[in-house]
């Protein structure tokens, strides 16, 4: 329960973090960082958060959606299969 609580958090922060100290940074290592965290989807929510006021490249956001769907798929189908094993139980 922990885990699946505060992982996503620090995460989160972790990526936040890291790219926002990168923005520091003019070298093209930065902004290649940027650009990986930002694609990640829980790593990178932030940057997708503020990306509107930050000029975010619309391929990190694409790449970034379909990562973050992907994602999703394969959440719901892990719960399904958790949910139907236990269904039978019943």
């Amino acid at each position: 329960s922990l885990t699946y609580r505060y992982l996503p958090l620090v995460l989160c922060l972790f990526g936040t973090i890291v790219w926002a100290m990168s923005m520091f940074s003019s070298a093209q290592t930065a902004k290649n960082i940027q650009a990986i965290i930002s694609c990640i989807p829980i790593i990178g929510i932030s940057p997708i958060i503020t990306s509107p006021l930050f000029n975010t490249n619309s391929t990190v956001v694409a790449a970034h959606s379909l990562l973050a769907t992907c994602l999703v798929i394969l959440l719901l189908r892990t719960n399904s299969k958790w949910f139907a094993a236990h269904l039978e139980e019943i």
